[in-house]
């Protein structure tokens, strides 16, 4: 089910946020770049999200990603965020390598839900 977060070792040079600081600071971006499966998505996601699976988001062009979120500003950070912060790390990685800024939100929804709220599925 998670397979795609789970199978690979996470970059280590890619800045990671919790939760708590995103959520006080909200970046720079207020979309959440979500890069897990979409089925996995539609069961729980933030409504200021936008799901890019990873397996779709390594074929995108910088300009496809910041025409599908709407980004104008090109020094904007994008947070990106999984089920566990592995494969947001990873995708987060792939944008920096790219060009665009982007931070892992560390944890991913399981984080989320620990930390903030349990009544998440």
């Amino acid at each position: 089910k998670y397979a795609s977060c789970s199978t690979v070792n996470p970059p280590s040079e890619v800045k990671e946020v919790p939760w708590d600081e995103f959520l006080q600071e909200k970046l720079e971006s207020q979309k959440i770049l979500d890069v897990r499966p979409s089925n996995i998505y539609e069961i729980v996601h933030f409504l200021e999200s936008e799901n890019v699976p990873f397996e779709i988001l390594k074929k995108m062009t910088k300009e496809e990603i910041f025409d599908l979120l709407k980004i104008t500003d090109p020094s904007a950070m994008i947070p990106v965020s999984c089920a566990r912060g592995i494969t947001s790390k990873l995708a987060a990685e792939y944008l920096n390598n790219i060009g665009i800024r982007a931070v892992s939100i560390s944890g991913g929804m399981k984080s989320y839900r620990k930390e903030v709220d349990q009544s998440i599925p």
